[in-house]
């Protein structure tokens, strides 16, 4: 499950997910003798991912350290199952492995969710019409317009719910990703663009 605080810090549920992957990772640390780097690699998608992955639409507008703290238990991972050195560059490890930032990760699949939402595919009926768009409430029937109207958040705590953090994130996505409504192809070109943020974000945190 999903443990929520008052404030929406996430404390506890930073524990709880670390409380559930420790023994993975130690696992994972006994096995790179025996399993090559491929069998390795799903372990880690198949076993730790769904751990950080569950419920994260909600949770991921945590605070900086505990963002960290995940990245780094990632970055743990990847050195196991690469043998690489301690100093080795996390940029390259994720594309060897085909991975993103674990943040990154939580946009890629909240985007989807709220592709899914706006474009009613396999979409639960109690979110639909969850995430208006502008055009559609002040009445201007924009052809192209694919923002979504923000809510009045005026609390730190108001900003980190899903309804107004969701569509943020969406109305920040380019527009050429927010146009395309087949969902295969959204995800595709977003994890395109996703990487491409990854990498750009590593070169400025290198300079």
């Amino acid at each position: 499950g999903v443990y929520v605080d008052s404030t929406l810090a996430w404390k506890e549920h930073l524990s709880y997910m670390q409380e559930r992957t420790y023994p993975k990772i130690r696992l994972i640390n006994r096995l790179p003798t025996f399993l090559t780097r491929s069998v390795l690699s799903k372990i880690y998608k198949q076993t730790m991912l769904p751990i950080f992955d569950y419920g994260c639409s909600v949770w991921m507008e945590c605070s900086n350290s505990m963002i960290d703290s995940l990245e780094r238990l990632q970055n743990q991972v990847m050195r196991t199952i690469l043998k690489a050195y301690r100093t080795s560059c996390t940029q390259s490890m994720r594309s060897r492995l085909g991975l993103l930032t674990l943040k990154n990760r939580r946009h890629f699949l909240r985007s989807q969710l709220v592709n899914k939402i706006i474009n009613d595919y396999n979409c639960r009926n109690q979110l639909k019409d969850y995430l208006p768009q502008r055009s559609s409430l002040h009445g201007r029937g924009l052809r192209h317009n694919t923002t979504l109207h923000l809510p009045k958040a005026n609390t730190t705590v108001g900003q980190k719910t899903f309804q107004y953090a969701a569509a943020k994130d969406w109305n920040d996505l380019p527009k050429s990703i927010r146009s395309i409504t087949t969902f295969s192809p959204f995800k595709v070109a977003l994890y395109s663009v996703l990487q491409k943020s990854d990498k750009l974000s590593h070169r400025r945190t290198v300079n």
